[in-house]
Parts: C-alpha cells; structure tokens; sequence
C-alpha cells in the first residue's frame, strides 16, 4: 500500500455511500490505495448501506459499537 484513506462516519449513510462509490473509481484505476471507512456507532450499522460496496481487498470497514468521536474513529 502507497496510501491509506480513512474515512470517519456516523449516520449519514446516503453521503458516506457517495464517497465509497466515487473513491471506488480512482482507486481502481490508481492501485496501491486501502480506503477504511470507520463506522462510529451508527444506527443503522453502515454495513447495511456499503455491503456491496466492501471488498476487503482495498475497501475496509471497522466498527465502533458506541459512538466514540471523530478523534478516535480516525485513529
């Protein structure tokens, strides 16, 4: 891996979808880049929105089950 983004979400599930959807494309095309998306005791979980979406490979998502703030799902 070059690069890691890490991407810290609680709720807005639709917005973090677009973001996923969007950093798919240029992953792809670029290589070399994870992308974490950090789910920060969302309600739903977010894996119900981005299931499709997470491949594992380069597309990973962490759960926090209570909410724990910006700070600590970016780190």
């Amino acid at each position: 891996m070059r690069a890691s983004v890490v991407i810290p979400a609680c709720n807005g599930h639709d917005s973090v979808l677009r973001a996923v959807r969007s950093l798919k494309t240029q992953v792809e095309a670029e290589g070399g880049v994870e992308v974490i998306v950090v789910d920060d005791g969302s309600r739903p979980p977010l894996v119900e929105a981005l299931g499709p979406e997470i491949d594992e490979k380069t597309f990973r998502l962490v759960r926090h089950e209570r909410v724990q703030g910006r700070s600590a799902a970016r780190n």
